[in-house]
């Protein structure tokens, strides 16, 4: 991999690291640290962004940039795949700190590639169409004569079966409700963390989605909105969600909404995420 200013400046970052001891990410996210975490987060972006994913014809593959290229055209947008790699590695930099100092970037850049490979594998082989539950199919021409693919899977289910679903179902909700209110209890005072955090785990919005929203409404109303919509799709009562965020006040500069562009906005996003990740971490 041919060295550039990006691979330089993230090399120069572990270094920095390095020398004051700093080992592992419970160390970095120190307060007294907050200026070189900043920067090892810039460095990274960048190198993940301009030279990792940028990396053409490597030992006669189509490299990354030919992967990343593929991904879009599916309809995958670039902000939010470049997102998802920065949020993965930050997540994981315990083991590239435990790596020897002169393998950590190209550690970084095997990450990069790994990410980019799952992504790959998640997409249906080229020529096939995905079926939704509820699209229609059949061989009759009229709208009538077709039904839906659920249609046409026989229940097999037993009415024993069915009670023990449902119980696990009901088991499973109760645990993320738990989860939803512990996690909103700690990001309480850091709103726009919050509202990046639901979002993204909960409501599996992309970074990018979630700008565009933010852009085409008001924030106040936003945020409204996507507590409603965990409350619903939780099966939670809306005051429980409400009272764990009881006087903490949301503003469009926390969410760089005042800047109007849409690609800071989704960095932002991509940003609060992490931080939300990094803080609950801790408990």
């Amino acid at each position: 991999m041919a060295a550039n200013v990006y691979y330089t400046k993230l090399e120069s970052v572990f270094s920095t690291l390095r020398a004051q001891g700093i080992q592992t990410k419970k160390e970095l996210d120190a307060p007294e640290h907050k200026a070189l975490c900043q920067d090892l987060w810039l460095a990274a972006r960048n190198f993940i962004n301009y030279c990792a994913l940028a990396s053409k014809n490597h030992k006669g593959n189509t490299g990354n940039a030919g992967k990343l290229r593929a991904l879009t055209e599916r309809g995958m947008a670039l902000d939010d795949i470049r997102g998802e790699i920065l949020v993965h590695v930050m997540s994981k930099l315990d083991r590239v700190l435990a790596q020897p100092l002169e393998k950590q970037v190209n550690y970084v850049y095997h990450m990069v590639n790994n990410c980019v490979f799952d992504q790959m594998r998640k997409q249906p082989p080229a020529g096939i169409v995905v079926i939704h539950w509820e699209d229609k199919v059949g061989s009759g021409e009229a709208a009538e004569e077709k039904t839906t693919v659920q249609d046409q899977i026989a229940d097999s289910l037993i009415l024993e079966d069915e009670v023990a679903a449902k119980e696990t179902v009901a088991e499973r909700y109760q645990a993320k409700q738990r989860e939803i209110i512990k996690e909103l209890t700690h990001l309480a005072e850091r709103p726009a963390e919050a509202l990046a955090w639901l979002c993204t785990r909960y409501l599996d919005m992309k970074p990018a989605a979630v700008a565009k929203m933010l852009l085409q409404n008001h924030i106040t109303s936003v945020y409204a909105r996507v507590l409603k919509n965990i409350a619903q799709r939780y099966q939670m009562q809306p005051a429980a969600i409400y009272q764990c965020l009881a006087g903490s006040a949301i503003t469009e500069a926390a969410l760089k909404v005042d800047t109007q562009n849409e690609t800071k906005v989704s960095a932002q996003v991509s940003r609060l995420v992490y931080r939300a990740d990094r803080r609950l971490r801790r408990y």
